[in-house]
């Protein structure tokens, strides 16, 4: 998706088959045409190993963001007994910190967030303290949601700090601070967006500019932020956004990213009010039902429908949706637990909980350490395109080239029982004879026949 829209820059989707020890079991690779394909399935061998399995989903494109691709795990009854999860080796509970904007600067008020998991990778539910490096007690910290939660704190000039859990020897490290830095706080308000820089330093290479904001790869503001204040405050109206994830981001006068804060949107422009009428319900074997959707307004895309046995689901709600997908977990790096919870109801403590989701999850486009070296990440894939075909064509029995004619090329597949149709494609030669035709996608084996 790219504008909530679907996206034009991928022509090709992978979709792989992985087992738990991360061989690819199957690879499939299908043609994209402004972000749909169709024929999309993996057909799984009949003697396959029962047990869980990924399906790994990517265009080369997005292999250039590690951690942004699709994933879902899944369980497959094969020939063999299921077998049973075993025990991660030496895995143990962690705690990561995150502080807010992406760096913690010494005599300001941050903000930091942090996320507990077990040796799972499941969220853990933690409280603790958070003491200096001479083992004063700081503060405290407790998780609010699924192992995430938030505690301010105000580094000193001098030392460092980590983290200790009530009923574990264990210490956690907290992030070092720096000396010279901006801090970058971002709360929700009725009004929209309410932001707050400080400014702790007198480099200035390091003094914020400029105030961007982007949304799906599309810069939706620009806004200078200029001038010797230590401290700059603001809201920003997102009543006419569309709902997903805000990126905002603090640039210096010479446009290199100094801080950065995820927010999501939720405008509920992604619900639509409808009505569902049975006229024809009949739950015998085979039997006929018809289904009317009503919607109060005139609606154009496309839609599916999913019919389930309700006795056979498992869970009363589902954990991720195509909402939670496409608005969430898609613009996010790394494992988000429950994401369908986020768009459940529109209550503070779930939005409290969403924000915790936007500052425990990584920044998206650069890494701090890469600012003061002016260097930025270079896009290691590109996508290839469709299919180009490319050729010359010759008179029968000499080298005289068919020179500026018209030529009917007929392509079909090979095994008719995937494909019944083929294509009609009317091409020209140039003055040797040659031609060249891109844009072309299709699947399979293809047979081609030129008539002139």
């Amino acid at each position: 998706m790219a504008g909530l829209i679907p996206s034009g820059q991928s022509s090709s989707l992978y979709v792989e088959l992985v087992d738990k020890e991360n061989h690819v079991v199957l690879r499939n690779i299908f043609p994209v045409y402004y972000g749909t394909t169709i024929g999309g399935q993996i057909d799984i061998p009949e003697n396959l190993v029962a047990g869980t399995y990924q399906i790994r989903a990517y265009s080369p494109v997005m292999l250039n963001q590690p951690g942004f691709i699709f994933h879902k795990r899944v369980s497959i009854w094969g020939k063999e007994d299921k077998k049973k999860n075993e025990d991660i080796p030496g895995g143990k509970s962690q705690i990561s910190f995150y502080p807010e904007g992406g760096n913690m600067v010494k005599g300001l008020l941050n903000i930091i967030a942090f996320k507990a998991i077990d040796k799972y990778g499941m969220p853990l539910s933690v409280e603790g303290e958070i003491k200096s490096e001479t083992g004063e007690v700081v503060t405290n910290f407790k998780s609010q949601h699924d192992g995430m939660g938030s505690f301010p704190i105000i580094p000193l000039p001098a030392g460092s700090y980590f983290a200790t859990v009530k009923g574990s020897d264990e210490k956690y490290p907290l992030p070092q601070s720096t000396d010279n830095g901006i801090t970058f706080s971002v709360r929700n308000t009725a009004k929209g967006k309410q932001f707050r820089i400080q400014y702790n330093g007198t480099s200035e290479a390091l003094k914020p500019a400029y105030l961007v904001g982007q949304m799906e790869n599309q810069v939706l503001f620009k806004h200078p932020i200029g001038g010797d204040k230590k401290e700059i405050t603001g809201v920003i109206p997102t009543a006419d956004f569309y709902s997903g994830i805000l990126q905002l981001t603090v640039f210096n006068k010479d446009e290199m990213p100094l801080a950065e804060r995820l927010t999501f949107i939720d405008n509920k422009d992604y619900v639509l009010p409808a009505t569902l009428k049975i006229d024809t319900l009949n739950t015998e074997a085979r039997k006929r039902n018809r289904f009317s959707i009503s919607l109060t307004d005139t609606i154009i895309g496309n839609f599916s429908v999913s019919v389930t046995d309700a006795d056979s689901e498992l869970d009363p709600f589902r954990s991720q949706t195509i909402h939670s997908w496409f608005l969430l977990n898609s613009d996010l790096r790394g494992y988000i637990h429950n994401p369908a919870y986020y768009f459940s109801n529109s209550s503070d403590s779930t939005q409290a909980a969403l924000d915790l989701v936007m500052m425990t999850n990584g920044w998206t486009r650069f890494k701090w350490t890469d600012v003061a070296q002016n260097k930025l990440p270079q896009p290691r894939y590109k996508d290839q395109g469709y299919i180009t075909l490319s050729g010359q064509i010759l008179l029968e029995g000499t080298k005289k080239p068919l020179a500026n004619r018209d030529v009917i090329m007929m392509r079909s597949a090979v095994d008719t029982t995937t494909a019944k149709r083929g294509q009609t494609t009317l091409l020209q030669t140039d003055s040797s004879g040659r031609f060249k035709l891109d844009t072309l996608f299709f699947t399979d084996k293809n047979k081609i026949l030129f008539l002139k």
